[in-house]
């Protein structure tokens, strides 16, 4: 038995030492190895309007991950393909992971050079021709080997940089330049309307000043017209004839009008006529209709029938204009005398002007506004409308100083493609009711502004205006006036007192408003020239062109039934980049009158 268990264990024995030997000895599996990560690309020098491709050169690895710093790139293709759209040096990065997991990346620096894309842009001269007028049109172009010009409807070709063509069919037609270069192609559209030519008329007559029973002929000055047609207001006159006579047997004023009718439409044009009578009328009126010491006063003359005018004004003053204008210098009740003479004789008639002692000369006087126009007691209340883009609202807010209803404040909003600007002004007064201070914060999604203008004056005339911007001082203002007290010249400067800017006022109408504005640089270079014409004393026209005469700003304002500005249109354009840009802004003034 001790036999067969000593027999028993050296088998066991001898079979664990077996199972050790083929553990230790047998043949093992050999570990995956790593990931090489290694790549190239073509072209070696790309520019942003061609594609590279990059050829995946690893070894050992079973996915990719393609990236770029700056981003732009991506992809986890084995062999992407990608443009660059814009130039600079990228640093391309590729990580390979390996079988066995490992992750590993190479980066190589890739720069691509921006080749820029045309730039387009052309006018075209006149502005609104006719059938058959030669147009010519200006390219402006950079970045481009080759132009195409088109229309439509089709009709005008060209490849030249300044063509020129003349339309034979009236219509509106898209004009489009194409520029093609190696940075790709552009192109820009423009309308342009050709119209048939419109007649034109204008017409004289003599005697310039005939009398009742005389006979007046009529000389017309007329193109492209195929019939005429004459009548005056009141009625009793009518021709078709080219130069007609005519004998007006009342005295009075006569609208003469002429009709001239053609293939590219209808054009009148209407004179006035004055059949004197055998008696003079004398009469007249004056504005202001209560002046001021030192105000000038105009004299319109509504005598009929005369020739010659003498107007005597008191004192040993006359004057014979037909309209003239004169300053009373001291307060006080004056009769002027007008006397007409003509062929029907002479007249004479008397009117009494109370001249008021001048707003405002004392050391604590209330200072207000002139009324030139006599216009009625309105405040605009609301300002509403629309900016390209956009929209824009303003409200006034109004307080009572020294008797005198003054701005407050005023709140301007402005929402143009989604942002929102703000402005708001307060109005700060002293007791003569002289604007001293403006404050006016604007506010914007980027920041917040603040400026300040305090207003000094000499007794009621505004003599220098200080500005600073968020508690900094930034410049001032001053102002000039001349004899009759009409602001000439506005003058800024920075806070090292140089000049930066002036802008002059001229040609005052008879209510003293200028009707030129001309605003020059620091070097005294024009800048820009605008030119308002009124009615009523309000600005029914603007246009601004700038120092070589491109329009910059047309403004045409519309007065409502109170004789004010009830809405305006304005279109100003800038240049940007060589181009054009132009805002349209559409507003209605709103009122409470007293």
């Amino acid at each position: 038995m001790k036999k067969l268990i000593k027999k028993t264990l050296f088998t066991l024995i001898l079979l664990l030492f077996y199972l050790f030997y083929v553990s230790a000895c047998g043949p093992k599996s050999e570990p995956e190895p790593d990931a090489v990560a290694s790549f190239t690309f073509s072209p070696s020098a790309p520019k942003n309007t061609e594609t590279v491709t990059f050829t995946n050169t690893s070894q050992n690895a079973v996915s990719y991950e393609w990236s770029s710093s700056p981003t732009a790139f991506s992809s986890r293709e084995v062999n992407p393909s990608f443009q660059f759209t814009q130039g600079g040096t990228y640093q391309i990065t590729l990580r390979a992971t390996g079988k066995n997991g490992k992750v590993v990346s190479t980066s190589q620096n890739l720069t691509v050079t921006e080749v820029p894309q045309p730039i387009v842009d052309f006018t075209f001269s006149p502005a609104n021709p006719v059938v058959n007028e030669v147009v010519t049109f200006t390219s402006t172009v950079s970045n481009a080997t080759s132009l195409a010009w088109s229309s439509n409807p089709a009709g005008f070709t060209s490849s030249a940089a300044n063509p020129t063509f003349a339309f034979t069919q009236a219509g509106t037609y898209q004009i489009t330049l194409k520029a093609t270069g190696e940075g790709g192609t552009l192109e820009v559209s423009k309308t342009l309307t050709v119209t048939t030519p419109k007649p034109t008329a204008d017409f004289s007559f003599s005697p310039n000043s005939p009398m009742v029973g005389e006979v007046v002929t009529f000389t017309s000055t007329v193109s492209n017209a195929t019939s005429l047609a004459w009548s005056s207001s009141p009625a009793g006159f009518t021709s078709t004839a080219a130069n007609p006579t005519f004998t007006f047997t009342q005295a009075g004023t006569y609208q003469i009008t002429l009709k001239a009718t053609g293939n590219g439409g209808t054009v009148e044009i209407t004179k006035t006529i004055t059949i004197r009578a055998a008696a003079v009328a004398a009469d007249f009126s004056f504005s202001p209709a209560e002046p001021e010491e030192g105000q000038e006063v105009s004299f319109e003359n509504k005598s009929t029938n005369a020739d010659t005018y003498t107007w005597d004004f008191g004192g040993g003053k006359t004057s014979v204009e037909k309209n003239p204008k004169f300053t009373f210098d001291k307060a006080g009740d004056y009769t002027v005398k007008l006397t007409a003479k003509g062929a029907g004789g002479e007249a004479t008639i008397t009117k009494n002007i109370k001249v008021k002692a001048k707003a405002g000369t004392g050391n604590n006087a209330v200072c207000k506004q002139a009324n030139k126009c006599n216009l009625p007691l309105c405040y605009v209340t609301k300002i509403t409308g629309t900016v390209t883009g956009g929209t824009l609202n303003s409200t006034f807010e109004y307080k009572t100083i020294a008797g005198i209803k003054v701005v407050a404040k005023l709140t301007n909003t402005v929402n143009a493609s989604g942002v929102m600007v703000s402005t708001t002004s307060t109005y700060d007064y002293d007791s003569q009711a002289r604007n001293t201070t403006i404050t006016t914060v604007t506010q914007n999604p980027f920041a917040t502004t603040t400026v300040v203008t305090t207003i000094i004056y000499n007794g009621c005339v505004k003599t220098r205006e200080n500005s600073s911007t968020n508690g900094v001082a930034t410049g001032y203002t001053l102002f000039e006036y001349d004899a009759s007290g009409r602001m000439t010249k506005s003058t800024n400067y920075n806070i090292s007192n140089q000049v930066t800017g002036y802008t002059t006022f001229e040609n005052f109408n008879a209510q003293d408003l200028p009707q030129t504005q001309k605003t020059f640089g620091a070097n005294g270079n024009l800048v820009s020239t605008t030119t308002l014409t009124y009615q009523n004393c309000q600005p029914v026209r603007i246009i601004g062109k700038d120092s070589v005469g491109n329009t910059v700003l047309d403004q045409t304002d519309e007065l409502g039934a109170n004789g004010l500005i009830g809405k305006s249109t304005s279109i100003s354009t800038i240049s940007q980049a060589g181009i054009n840009v132009s805002t349209t802004t559409i507003v209605t003034y709103e009122y409470q009158c007293e």
